[in-house]
């Protein structure tokens, strides 16, 4: 994907540092549009427009994205752990099995992106937007999520276990197969929600032989005495 598009360069820091930040590569995504496998470790980007980019398999660890502007960017496999993201916009991103690990992402707009098999593990999500997002297979162990707006998201087969999901939004998002096994659930809103098959524990079942382990689907019941917000078009098993 090659894109030609204009970087602000105003009030951005471009000294090289020991996180092995290249000044060349953020050069070359002036001028092209485009740098793939490129590094950005540590890089001073705060603020800058890297709109309609492609930056497939770059790495920002450790840089300052703050209110950076990312959306349509092609970030398909990049590293963003310990990123500073704190109000950056990623709309309509692609940002396929990218790693978010520890990542500071409080109140950013991940709306529409997609991000499946991504991995936001003791990241920041605080008041972060991913309306619409797909998210599906993505890993959110022991991530922040206060305030965090999932509604409409596709978040099939994510993994929130053990996990708090207090106060964060799924309203109409699909979370088939999702787990949430030892997740805290107070004052989640999962309001017309797709939570069929989404596990929310495990229990030990004899066979006839042996003892086999058996994830067991989250009930209705479930998410009510958790503290969770459901409604008549919440789907959760009625056992």
């Amino acid at each position: 994907m090659k894109r030609i598009a204009m970087v602000s360069l105003v009030a951005v820091g471009l000294t090289s540092n020991c996180y092995g930040f290249d000044p060349l590569a953020l050069e070359k995504l002036k001028a092209l549009g485009e740098c793939s496998e490129c590094d950005f470790a540590g890089a001073g980007l705060k603020g800058m427009n890297f709109s309609k980019m492609d930056i497939d398999r770059s790495n920002f660890t450790g840089a300052d994205l703050e209110q950076a502007i990312l959306s349509k960017c092609d970030l398909d496999e990049a590293i963003f752990e310990g990123t500073n993201l704190s109000g950056a916009d990623c709309k309509d991103a692609y940002i396929h099995h990218a790693k978010f690990g520890s990542a500071n992402m409080v109140k950013a707009n991940m709306s529409k992106a997609t991000m499946s098999k991504g991995d936001f593990t003791k990241a920041d999500l605080t008041d972060g937007n991913f309306t619409g997002a797909r998210l599906e297979r993505t890993r959110f162990t022991a991530a922040t999520l206060t305030n965090t707006d999932f509604s409409f998201a596709n978040l099939s087969y994510a993994d929130f276990g053990g996990t708090s999901l207090k106060g964060a939004k799924f309203k109409g998002a699909v979370l088939v197969g999702a787990n949430l096994a030892g997740a805290i659930l107070s004052e989640a809103d999962f309001s017309s929600a797709d939570l069929t098959s989404a596990v929310y524990r495990r229990a030990e079942v004899y066979d006839g032989t042996r003892l086999a382990t058996m994830d067991v689907a989250v009930t209705c019941k479930e998410l009510q005495e958790g503290g969770a917000k459901i409604d008549a078009h919440t789907k959760c098993a009625q056992r």
